[in-house]
């Protein structure tokens, strides 16, 4: 493996935890504005095998606390799948 490859591989590791176990790679959802206020939602993400959760502040600009509001709903989805 090369330098670069090596790298990446590190670097992967410590953004997003170790690698799935039955995939080579990892799933990065940009969630929707409805995240925000669907537990729900972010939780079956989660049971379906997200890896990363990509929230675009610049979709929710007209909801304020959105995004905090989407992202407060990890820890409880959490346990449940990936390394979130």
């Amino acid at each position: 493996m090369g330098e670069g490859a090596a790298l990446l591989e590190k670097n992967s590791e410590v953004l997003l935890g170790p690698p799935p176990t039955r995939r080579n790679v990892r799933t990065m959802v940009t969630m929707p504005s409805e995240a925000a206020t669907d537990n729900d939602l972010v939780r079956d993400l989660v049971l379906h095998g997200i890896d990363c959760m990509r929230i675009n502040c610049a979709h929710s600009a007209n909801t304020i606390g959105a995004p905090s509001r989407a992202a407060s709903f990890l820890p409880e989805a959490s346990p449940f799948g990936s390394h979130v």
